[in-house]
C-alpha cells in the first residue's frame, strides 16, 4: 500500500509538472503570435480537411499497430490477431493522451502480450523494440529528405540534423550488431539487455525483416505527416511536401522529450520556429499544429471503447 501511495503521489507530481510546463510553453508561443488570427484560423478549417487529416492519423495508428505485430511475430512467434495489436495500441494511445495515470500506455501494451503467455521479458522487449523501429523511422526520413530539401534549414541546423540522424542510425546498427551476448553472456544483471539484443536482431538482421520494419516505420510517420500537410494547406500554406517531411521529423522527436503533455507546447513552439525558417505564417502554423493536436487526440478515441469494454468483460469474469 505505501509503494502503491507513492507512486501514486509520484505520477501526480509529474503530470502536474508536465501540465505546468505545456501551458508555460504554450503561453510563451501565443504570446509572440497574434492570438485572434489564430482563433479565426481554428475555425476555419473545411470539413473535409479534418476529416482527411483525422484519417491520416487513424491510419497511421493502424500502421504502428502492424509493425508492433511485426515485431513480436518475428522475435517471439507471437501469433496474436491482428485485432489484439489494434485493440491494445489503440487503448495504449488514448491512455499516452488523455490519462494522468502511473500505468503509461507502453506498459498497459506490456500487459496485454503478459495476458496472452507471453513471457515478460520478451514483451517489454517487443515493446521497446517497436519504440526503437519508430525512432529509427524518423531518423531515415531525416537523411533521405535533406538532400532533397536541405537548403531550408541554415548550415549549421543542416549538418547537426544530418549528423545526429546518420549517427543515431549508426549506434543502433553496431549496438545490434555487437556480440554483447557472447562477451557479456555470465552477467546475470545484464540478461535482460542482453535478451533484448538477441530479440532485436530476429526483427532486424534479415533483408526482409529490416525492409518491412522501414517501411512500416516510414509509412507511420509519412501519414501523420500527411495530416498536417493536409491542414496547413487547408488554411493556404503553400509550402511543397518536401518541407514538411524534412522539418517535421525534429519536430516529433522533440515532442517525444518527456516533459509535456503528449508534446503540447514542444509541439507548437518547435513547429512555429521551424517553419518561420521555411516563410510560413506563425498563427497559421500554430492552428494548424493545435487542430493537430486535437485530431491526434481524437484519433484514439476506439482506445476508450476498448478500455470500457474490457472493463466490462473483467467485471462479468469477476
Amino acid at each position: 500500500m505505501k509503494f502503491s501511495m507513492a507512486a501514486r503521489g509520484s505520477a501526480v507530481w509529474r503530470f502536474s509538472f508536465r501540465l505546468a510546463f505545456s501551458l508555460a510553453l504554450l503561453y510563451f508561443i501565443l504570446d509572440r503570435v497574434n492570438l485572434a488570427s489564430v482563433t479565426e484560423k481554428l475555425g476555419s478549417f473545411a470539413p473535409w480537411a479534418l476529416f482527411s487529416s483525422l484519417l491520416c492519423q487513424f491510419a497511421s495508428n493502424v500502421a504502428a499497430s502492424i509493425r508492433w505485430r511485426t515485431v513480436m511475430n518475428s522475435a517471439h512467434g507471437a501469433r496474436q490477431s491482428h485485432g489484439f495489436y489494434l485493440r491494445s495500441l489503440f487503448r495504449a494511445s488514448f491512455i499516452n493522451q488523455c490519462l494522468p495515470t502511473i500505468i503509461g500506455g507502453d506498459t498497459l501494451r506490456v500487459v496485454d502480450l503478459a495476458k496472452r503467455s507471453v513471457p515478460y521479458r520478451e514483451a517489454l522487449g517487443g515493446v521497446a523494440i517497436d519504440r526503437v523501429s519508430g525512432f529509427a523511422g524518423l531518423m531515415l526520413l531525416n537523411l533521405i529528405m535533406l538532400p532533397i530539401a536541405g537548403n531550408i534549414f541554415p548550415p549549421a541546423m543542416f549538418w547537426t540534423v544530418t549528423l545526429t540522424s546518420a549517427a543515431a542510425i549508426v549506434v543502433v546498427g553496431i549496438g545490434l550488431g555487437m556480440p554483447l551476448d557472447r562477451w557479456l553472456g555470465g552477467s546475470r544483471r545484464l540478461a535482460g539487455l542482453l535478451e533484448m539484443i538477441v530479440f532485436a536482431r530476429r526483427v532486424f538482421f534479415s533483408f526482409r525483416g529490416l525492409t518491412l520494419q522501414a517501411a512500416l516505420s516510414l509509412s507511420v510517420h509519412i501519414l501523420s505527416i500527411l495530416s498536417i500537410f493536409i491542414l496547413a494547406r487547408n488554411l493556404g500554406i503553400q509550402l511543397p511536401l518536401s518541407n514538411f517531411l524534412l522539418i517535421l521529423p525534429t519536430v516529433f522527436l522533440l515532442a517525444t522529450i518527456p516533459l509535456s503533455i503528449s508534446g503540447w507546447g514542444i509541439r507548437e513552439s518547435s513547429m512555429v520556429s521551424l517553419f518561420a525558417i521555411a516563410g510560413a505564417d506563425q498563427s497559421t502554423i500554430l492552428a494548424t499544429s493545435v487542430c493537430f493536436g486535437i485530431l491526434s487526440l481524437a484519433s484514439t478515441l476506439p482506445g476508450l471503447w476498448f478500455l470500457i469494454r474490457g472493463q466490462h468483460r473483467a467485471a462479468k469474469l469477476g
